[in-house]
């Protein structure tokens, strides 16, 4: 969430990694660890930054959205992705709390303590710095790719499910008019 690249990266490679291992020393303190691990996303930006990621995220893909939407359809298309940002940015102090307790019980709190050392550092405050314009360039040059994309994708999801499913001729028909009215050809 501005813990974006750093500490969402490191949450995930924790979870893969750790869920095979058990640490080498005791954790310490479960108490002084979960209160490491708040300081680690209030260090990363904390609640702001995930809302800002939040809105980031949502704003490329409602333009992915409807990038290759008539205008009826993207109107309706970005009403929905509003709406899913808004239930989205309500679960955010959910999903923080569940973020650090999976840092407290995963790192040792001499590992808590380094990690909260480095962010304080020069290198640490600049990286935090610049993660957010870093993100949103990645999303700007994601966005065209994704554009480009999701309409051969979407119709070949779609032949793929409903060969699957055994779709009958008015089935396959009727999908395949669905998703040219959703994406249709330039």
């Amino acid at each position: 969430m501005r813990l974006t690249t750093l500490l969402a990266a490191t949450a995930i490679a924790l979870t893969a990694n750790l869920a095979h291992a058990q640490p080498a020393q005791p954790l310490g303190d479960a108490d002084e660890r979960l209160r490491l691990a708040h300081q680690l996303y209030e260090l990363s930006g904390g609640r702001a930054a995930a809302e800002a990621q939040i809105r980031s995220t949502f704003a490329m893909t409602s333009r992915v959205a409807v990038a290759n939407m008539p205008p009826n359809q993207s109107r309706f298309a970005t009403a929905l992705q509003q709406d899913m940002q808004d239930e989205v940015l309500r679960m955010i102090p959910s999903v923080l709390e569940v973020g650090e307790r999976a840092f407290a019980d995963n790192l040792t709190t001499q590992e808590l303590r380094d990690y909260v050392a480095w962010l304080t550092s020069d290198s640490g405050r600049a990286v935090l710095a610049k993660t957010s314009a870093i993100r949103d360039e990645i999303l700007a040059r994601e966005a065209p790719l994704m554009a480009q994309m999701i309409p051969d994708m979407q119709r070949r999801v779609a032949a793929h499910v409903c060969a699957q499913m055994t779709c009958d001729a008015a089935q396959r028909q009727m999908i395949d008019d669905a998703m040219a009215r959703a994406y249709p050809k330039p």
